[in-house]
Protein backbone atom coordinates (compact mmCIF):
# COMPACT_ATOMS: atom_id res chain seq x y z
CA UNK A 1 0.00 0.00 0.00
CA UNK A 2 1.12 3.53 -0.74
CA UNK A 3 -0.10 6.54 1.24
CA UNK A 4 0.25 10.22 0.31
CA UNK A 5 0.88 12.15 3.51
CA UNK A 6 0.43 15.83 4.39
CA UNK A 7 4.16 16.19 5.08
CA UNK A 8 4.75 15.58 1.31
CA UNK A 9 6.07 12.06 1.90
CA UNK A 10 4.95 8.85 0.22
CA UNK A 11 4.93 5.93 2.60
CA UNK A 12 4.64 2.31 1.54
CA UNK A 13 3.27 -0.19 4.01
CA UNK A 14 3.14 -3.98 4.09
CA UNK A 15 -0.28 -5.59 4.34
CA UNK A 16 0.55 -6.22 7.99
CA UNK A 17 0.72 -2.42 8.51
CA UNK A 18 4.50 -2.07 8.84
CA UNK A 19 6.25 0.88 7.22
CA UNK A 20 8.38 -0.46 4.36
CA UNK A 21 9.66 2.69 2.68
CA UNK A 22 9.35 6.45 2.80
CA UNK A 23 10.17 8.71 -0.15
CA UNK A 24 9.69 12.35 -0.98
CA UNK A 25 6.36 12.84 -2.80
CA UNK A 26 6.79 16.46 -3.91
CA UNK A 27 9.80 18.39 -5.14
CA UNK A 28 8.83 21.66 -3.48
CA UNK A 29 8.56 22.50 0.20
CA UNK A 30 5.12 24.09 -0.06
CA UNK A 31 1.73 22.43 -0.08
CA UNK A 32 0.47 19.01 0.96
CA UNK A 33 -0.11 15.82 -0.98
CA UNK A 34 -3.78 15.14 -1.63
CA UNK A 35 -3.77 12.14 -4.00
CA UNK A 36 -1.56 9.28 -5.10
CA UNK A 37 -2.10 6.80 -7.93
CA UNK A 38 0.15 3.97 -9.07
CA UNK A 39 0.57 3.10 -12.72
CA UNK A 40 -0.68 -0.38 -13.76
CA UNK A 41 2.82 -1.86 -13.35
CA UNK A 42 3.38 -0.34 -9.91
CA UNK A 43 6.60 1.30 -11.13
CA UNK A 44 5.61 4.95 -10.82
CA UNK A 45 3.38 6.91 -8.48
CA UNK A 46 1.64 10.09 -9.59
CA UNK A 47 1.04 12.47 -6.70
CA UNK A 48 -1.06 15.63 -6.51
CA UNK A 49 0.05 18.51 -4.32
CA UNK A 50 -1.99 21.50 -3.14
CA UNK A 51 0.55 23.68 -4.99
CA UNK A 52 -1.27 22.46 -8.17
CA UNK A 53 1.63 20.35 -9.40
CA UNK A 54 1.59 16.66 -10.29
CA UNK A 55 4.73 14.64 -9.61
CA UNK A 56 5.61 11.31 -11.19
CA UNK A 57 7.98 9.39 -8.94
CA UNK A 58 9.87 6.13 -9.44
CA UNK A 59 8.75 4.08 -6.44
CA UNK A 60 11.91 1.94 -6.36
CA UNK A 61 14.44 4.80 -6.41
CA UNK A 62 12.43 7.77 -5.11
CA UNK A 63 13.60 9.84 -8.09
CA UNK A 64 11.28 12.30 -9.80
CA UNK A 65 10.60 11.17 -13.36
CA UNK A 66 8.49 14.24 -14.21
CA UNK A 67 6.89 17.32 -12.73
CA UNK A 68 3.69 18.53 -14.38
CA UNK A 69 3.04 22.22 -13.80
CA UNK A 70 0.71 24.87 -15.17
CA UNK A 71 -2.59 23.85 -13.59
CA UNK A 72 -4.60 27.01 -12.94
CA UNK A 73 -7.11 25.23 -10.72
CA UNK A 74 -7.00 22.67 -7.92
CA UNK A 75 -6.65 19.06 -9.04
CA UNK A 76 -9.40 16.70 -7.94
CA UNK A 77 -8.22 13.39 -9.41
CA UNK A 78 -5.55 11.64 -11.47
CA UNK A 79 -5.33 8.27 -13.20
CA UNK A 80 -2.95 6.37 -15.45
CA UNK A 81 -4.42 4.80 -18.57
CA UNK A 82 -4.50 1.00 -18.65
CA UNK A 83 -1.94 0.98 -21.47
CA UNK A 84 0.47 3.18 -19.43
CA UNK A 85 0.65 5.77 -22.22
CA UNK A 86 -1.34 8.61 -20.65
CA UNK A 87 -1.97 10.32 -17.35
CA UNK A 88 -5.39 11.92 -16.84
CA UNK A 89 -5.54 14.96 -14.57
CA UNK A 90 -8.95 16.34 -13.57
CA UNK A 91 -9.26 19.89 -12.26
CA UNK A 92 -11.88 21.35 -9.96
CA UNK A 93 -13.35 23.33 -12.88
CA UNK A 94 -14.06 20.08 -14.74
CA UNK A 95 -11.23 20.32 -17.26
CA UNK A 96 -9.56 16.99 -18.01
CA UNK A 97 -5.91 17.20 -19.00
CA UNK A 98 -4.59 14.22 -20.93
CA UNK A 99 -0.82 14.03 -20.60
CA UNK A 100 1.00 11.78 -23.06
CA UNK A 101 3.81 10.05 -21.18
CA UNK A 102 7.29 9.88 -22.67
CA UNK A 103 8.43 6.78 -24.52
CA UNK A 104 11.04 6.20 -21.80
CA UNK A 105 8.41 6.01 -19.04
CA UNK A 106 5.99 3.94 -21.15
CA UNK A 107 8.63 1.40 -22.18
CA UNK A 108 9.78 0.95 -18.57
CA UNK A 109 6.21 0.46 -17.31
CA UNK A 110 5.31 -1.89 -20.16
CA UNK A 111 8.42 -4.05 -19.68
CA UNK A 112 7.64 -4.50 -15.99
CA UNK A 113 3.94 -5.06 -16.74
CA UNK A 114 4.80 -7.71 -19.33
CA UNK A 115 7.06 -9.56 -16.89
CA UNK A 116 4.27 -9.43 -14.28
CA UNK A 117 1.76 -10.85 -16.76
CA UNK A 118 4.22 -13.53 -17.88
CA UNK A 119 4.95 -14.45 -14.27
CA UNK A 120 1.20 -14.68 -13.54
CA UNK A 121 0.64 -16.71 -16.71
CA UNK A 122 3.28 -19.24 -15.67
CA UNK A 123 1.94 -19.62 -12.15
CA UNK A 124 -1.74 -19.85 -13.06
CA UNK A 125 -1.41 -21.99 -16.17
CA UNK A 126 -3.28 -19.48 -18.32
CA UNK A 127 -2.03 -19.73 -21.89
CA UNK A 128 -3.02 -16.31 -23.16
CA UNK A 129 -1.72 -13.01 -21.81
CA UNK A 130 -4.51 -10.94 -20.32
CA UNK A 131 -4.43 -7.19 -20.48
CA UNK A 132 -6.90 -4.72 -19.07
CA UNK A 133 -8.87 -2.66 -21.52
CA UNK A 134 -10.03 0.87 -20.92
CA UNK A 135 -13.58 1.42 -19.76
CA UNK A 136 -16.12 3.22 -21.97
CA UNK A 137 -15.87 6.19 -19.59
CA UNK A 138 -12.26 6.70 -20.66
CA UNK A 139 -13.40 7.12 -24.25
CA UNK A 140 -15.36 10.31 -23.52
CA UNK A 141 -14.42 12.95 -26.01
CA UNK A 142 -12.01 10.67 -27.81
CA UNK A 143 -13.87 10.67 -31.11
CA UNK A 144 -13.78 6.89 -31.02
CA UNK A 145 -16.68 4.98 -32.57
CA UNK A 146 -16.46 2.70 -29.54
CA UNK A 147 -18.00 5.38 -27.32
CA UNK A 148 -21.75 5.01 -27.21
CA UNK A 149 -24.19 7.82 -28.00
CA UNK A 150 -25.23 8.02 -24.37
CA UNK A 151 -21.61 8.77 -23.41
CA UNK A 152 -21.24 11.40 -26.10
CA UNK A 153 -24.55 13.01 -25.07
CA UNK A 154 -23.30 13.11 -21.48
CA UNK A 155 -20.12 14.78 -22.71
CA UNK A 156 -22.06 17.49 -24.54
CA UNK A 157 -24.33 18.12 -21.55
CA UNK A 158 -21.51 18.14 -18.99
CA UNK A 159 -19.35 20.50 -21.07
CA UNK A 160 -16.21 18.53 -20.32
CA UNK A 161 -13.06 20.22 -21.60
CA UNK A 162 -10.03 18.25 -22.75
CA UNK A 163 -6.50 19.58 -22.94
CA UNK A 164 -3.89 17.37 -24.59
CA UNK A 165 -0.35 17.72 -23.27
CA UNK A 166 2.91 15.84 -23.46
CA UNK A 167 6.17 15.84 -21.57
CA UNK A 168 9.55 14.23 -21.66
CA UNK A 169 11.60 12.63 -18.95
CA UNK A 170 12.54 15.02 -16.15
CA UNK A 171 16.30 15.55 -15.82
Amino acid sequence: MVAACQDRQLRTYSFQGRLVKQIKGAASDDGQLTKVRLDPSGTYAATVCTNRNVYIIDIATGEFAAILTGQSDNITDIAFSADCRRLYVVSYSGCIFVWRLSNFLVSKMMAIRKSQITRNTCTTGVEKLCERSETPDSLLGSGSDAAGDEHMEYTRNAKVKFCYCSFSRFN
